[in-house]
């Protein structure tokens, strides 16, 4: 399963800092502290990337999915906790 997710912000230093960091990630780095959430299960990161504002996390497919099946990511950036929904496609 993947997820992208598209960094923004209005300020311009915020936004290379943001670029910095997520281009010096790995799944090495980052495989203690992002998740996939869906339902009982917890999946640990398999696959990262990133390239221009976009970074992709890769999780193994969960168990169960349904079509309206709710997910969660989790993921940790400087200290500060981040969760994001998104639905099962």
């Amino acid at each position: 399963m993947l997820v992208s997710l598209t960094l923004h912000t209005n300020v311009a230093i915020y936004e290379s800092l943001l670029r910095n960091y997520w281009a010096s990630q790995s799944v090495a780095k980052l495989s203690m502290t992002v998740f996939l959430d869906a339902k009982k299960d917890r999946l640990a990161l398999i696959g990262y990337s990133f390239k221009d504002n976009t970074f992709q996390f890769t999780f193994p497919r969960p168990r169960e999915t349904q079509q309206d099946h709710k997910l969660a990511v989790e993921f940790v950036h400087r200290e500060h906790w981040c969760r994001g929904r998104a639905e099962d496609s």
